[in-house]
């Protein structure tokens, strides 16, 4: 389920499947959301610890990232939330902070 707008939370924007998950689930807390985009949508793949992540915080990909990369059904499965473009454009102008994790 996503978190209420307006939220204070900060957005988390994993951009690569490099990006180490250990250090930026270390950043996360209740009432962040992490989004994943571009090769970031990769970390679906494989069991790669991404989830569960702490409780409260609300995990999501772009769509057309995970249907470009073929983990769309993963996502699906994993119950990710899959979001348009102009849906994460919407949910970066609505949270004051944002990091990009590549």
């Amino acid at each position: 389920m996503r978190p209420p707008s307006g939220d204070a939370g900060v957005l988390h924007l994993v951009q690569t499947a490099e990006a180490q998950a250990p250090v930026w689930r270390g950043f996360c807390a209740p009432g962040d959301e992490v989004l994943l985009m571009d090769d970031g949508v990769l970390l679906l793949a494989g069991n790669t610890g991404i989830v569960p992540l702490p409780e409260g915080v609300h995990l999501a990909c772009l769509d057309a990232d995970a249907r470009a990369r073929g983990v769309a059904d993963v996502a699906r499965a994993l119950e990710v939330e899959l979001i348009s473009d102009g849906e994460w454009v919407r949910r970066v102008a609505e949270r004051p902070h944002c990091l990009s994790w590549k």
